[in-house]
């Protein structure tokens, strides 16, 4: 078994049946180094009816998305004819801060590949192995390999996204794969594809893929806020690790509509457009309607580009109709089902000729944009103090919640492994703090309350907004985030008190939940709670239930010896943690604190049976070495015990069926869908540690004081 492999079964034991605080298999180095700066919004907004589509349509869009339970949507952003028709964000968010949109990174990716091809700098038959010289392979299949197969996700590579959080060198680690097929015989979702192409595309030009973008794309389109994330070799991820606004992804999208034009400079050829959105591979049916071209979908039935990325990221292309429609989302899933792109689709794909609305249609619209999803927000603030009250209590419109006071103090907590960042962004980042959480602090300045966090030997220190979200920064291990908050205090019938706290981080699909439940003896309940949240693992339930002879023996044990629930408690336990602590200056906490402390021992000791049984089967679970597909190969591709356990996190395997130059599909099976997950990991700053600082200014000036 590959050294990646046997690492990634290392660090899920780490972060479950272990329990610890940096479960990291590899090194970290930190990736998302910069923060959105405010962008200027380029584009000129317009009446909706003067380009033919009805206000009360889009009204009915956005009423549609709000309704749908699974369409946790942060924006929706539509383009027809170079003018804005729809804006909608909900609280915290907004279109024209960059937002990490995972595997539409590919795309992006694409099209530069395709402005060296246009150039005559690179070819798609070009073999993939003769850009690297400095990596050997074993499997003799790579000399086939090409540019081409690397596009439309044909490699045959399994090194795929796990392996990107258990590696450092993912160049040495993606040639030292046994392939699982040969390559453009089979669909296979890899992020690790488009990251070679993306060395490719920095042999090829001489410039980092980032300064590349810049060049042929951004700079032209006139984007300028963006940020791609690298490994720790300093190459950009390719693959994902992108950021862009929703407006700057219209931009992107617009180049389809226009057949690579933009304010009359041609950026891509008609040829390219047109190769690169024809359907070159078939995809299970399970992923959605789309095909795959070259880094885009496209749908079956035609007349419809995709740039898609996991957890609801979409920019949806009709060209027809020359619509761009973005939507940036929070959601729980991997490919096109996300239900916000039906809606997109449902409300946008056919656009009727002179379709009027009235004007307080129209009035409701920019209404319903200003309130989008405001009845969906896990907080409701306190609504400001008015009139001739707050002149004479002098609090002015802003007093401080009473119903906080009882809160204030320091708090200890049991041992854990959480953190403020989801550990969903914790574990694609690799950037663990040690130690857990091991205090919690409420306190009041003025009118104004603030939460710190003491996480290992870092504090962080955030302001609380009871009326609406505060700002700050945040530095962890060296990466950089925005993070909004705001609470509510809420009593229950017979008066107990529970508060929650919504942490909402405008450039990532990912919240955290800080819900408190105080009791007596000054002991509290805090439940951390992350969106997407466990429903992210539906998707992979199906992979579960035939894990194969060992799997099935290792999940039957697992049930009996743990009891029935236990898998699914653990895998719940990930997006919603639940720990214990009490008041400082509380005489039974430290006792109280001790008792739960030998709790956990004994629960970990338990595990440890466990873990040592995983082990030995996965110690036995040879991969098949031979460098041709074999009956062997295809039956451990298709079942293998290693395989099942791993797809709830990497992208699983895929078969389709590639389409001949004369349209008439190949035979070849479909197997498991695959899974859309882009990781890298980050950890802490040892010289001063992360600090989260409020900023009353413009988030451009970014100011970061440490504590």
């Amino acid at each position: 078994m590959e050294n990646w492999k046997k690492q990634a079964i290392n660090l899920l034991m780490g972060m479950t049946l272990e329990e610890k605080a940096d479960p990291s298999v590899c090194a970290y180095t930190p990736s998302k180094t910069q923060l959105s700066a405010v962008e200027e919004h380029g584009r000129r907004t317009a009446s909706p009816e003067r380009h033919g589509v009805s206000s009360r349509r889009l009204c009915q869009l956005l009423e549609a998305l709000e309704a749908e339970e699974r369409a946790n949507v942060r924006t929706v952003y539509a383009v027809k004819d170079g003018h804005v028709l729809l804006d909608a964000s909900r609280p915290g968010f907004d279109s024209h801060t960059f937002y990490l949109s995972h595997s539409m990174a590919k795309s992006v990716t694409g099209m530069l590949i395709g402005t060296l091809v246009d150039e005559g700098a690179l070819s798609l038959s070009d073999t993939v192995a003769s850009f690297f010289p400095e990596y050997t392979y074993k499997d003799r299949r790579f000399a086939s390999m090409t540019v081409e197969h690397l596009l439309i996700m044909s490699s045959g590579v399994p090194f795929a996204e796990v392996g990107v959080v258990t590696e450092v060198d993912w160049g040495r680690a993606f040639f030292s794969s046994t392939l699982s097929f040969a390559p453009g015989k089979e669909f296979m979702y890899n992020s690790m594809n488009s990251y070679i192409l993306g060395r490719i595309a920095e042999k090829v030009s001489g410039k980092d893929l980032f300064s590349l973008a810049k060049e042929r794309l951004f700079e032209p389109l006139g984007i300028d806020n963006a940020f791609w994330e690298r490994d720790a070799q300093g190459h950009a991820k390719g693959g994902f690790g992108l950021y862009l606004s929703a407006a700057s992804w219209a931009k992107l999208g617009s180049l389809y509509v226009s057949g690579g034009v933009y304010n009359g400079r041609r950026l891509l050829s008609e040829s390219w457009i047109e190769q690169s959105s024809a359907a070159h591979m078939q995809t299970p049916a399970s992923l959605g309607d789309f095909d795959y071209g070259y880094h885009v979908w496209v749908n079956r039935m035609g007349g419809e580009v995709l740039f898609n990325g996991m957890l609801g990221q979409n920019v949806w292309i009709r060209p027809s109709t020359g619509t761009v429609a973005v939507i940036l989302s929070g959601n729980s899933e991997l490919f096109q089902q996300s239900p916000a792109l039906s809606l997109l689709r449902t409300y946008l794909f056919d656009l009727p000729e002179g379709e009027r609305a009235s004007l307080s249609e129209r009035r409701r619209l920019r209404r319903k944009q200003k309130e989008f999803f405001k009845n969906r927000t896990p907080v409701t603030p306190k609504p400001p103090v008015r009139g001739l009250w707050a002149a004479v209590t002098g609090k002015g419109r802003h007093p401080f919640d009473a119903a906080w006071e009882p809160m204030l103090g320091t708090y200890c907590l049991q041992e854990n492994n959480a953190a403020l960042l989801p550990m969903f962004v914790r574990l694609m980042q690799n950037n663990y703090e040690t130690d857990g959480i091991r205090t919690l602090t409420f306190l009041r300045e003025d009118e104004e309350l603030y939460m710190e966090l003491l996480i290992g030997a870092s504090t962080y220190r955030l302001p609380v907004g009871l009326y609406d979200y505060r700002t700050c920064t945040l530095s962890v291990g060296g990466e950089s985030y925005i993070v909004r908050t705001r609470a509510q205090a809420v009593t229950d019938g017979e008066g107990a008190c529970s508060y929650t706290i919504e942490c909402v981080f405008p450039e990532l699909p990912n919240t955290r939940i800080i819900q408190l439940y105080p009791s007596e003896q000054g002991r509290l309940r805090v439940v951390l709670r992350e969106l997407p949240d466990q429903r992210l693992l539906e998707s992979f339930r199906n992979s579960f239930l035939s894990p194969g002879a060992k799997g099935s023996m290792i999940f039957g044990l697992l049930q009996r010896y743990m009891g029935e629930g236990f898998l699914e408690e653990k895998a719940t336990s990930v997006f919603e943690k639940s720990i214990m602590g009490g008041l400082a200056s509380h005489p039974d906490t430290e006792a109280y604190l001790q008792e739960l402390s030998v709790e956990r021992t004994t629960r970990l000791n338990k595990y440890a049976t466990i873990q040592g049984l995983i082990r030995r089967f996965v110690g036995s679970d040879d991969t098949p070495s031979e460098s041709e597909d074999s009956p062997e190969q295809t039956q451990e591709k298709g079942g293998s015990w290693f395989d099942t356990v791993m797809s709830a996190f990497r992208f699983g395997r895929g078969r389709a069926r590639r389409s001949t130059p004369d349209g008439a599909p190949t035979d070849i099976p479909v197997t498991d869908a695959p899974t859309d997950v882009s990781e890298v990991m980050p950890t802490e700053d040892v010289s001063d540690g992360p600090t989260a600082v409020p900023s009353d200014e413009s988030i451009s000036e970014n100011k970061d004081q440490r504590i």
